[in-house]
């Protein structure tokens, strides 16, 4: 399965998004 540059771009921000929440979580 190839992901478009559209999907994976999302795919990023939303991994990005969760690692923030979750540093915010942490900290």
């Amino acid at each position: 399965m190839i992901a478009s540059p559209e999907a994976q771009h999302s795919q990023t921000v939303t991994v990005l998004a969760v690692r923030h929440q979750l540093e915010d979580d942490y900290h």
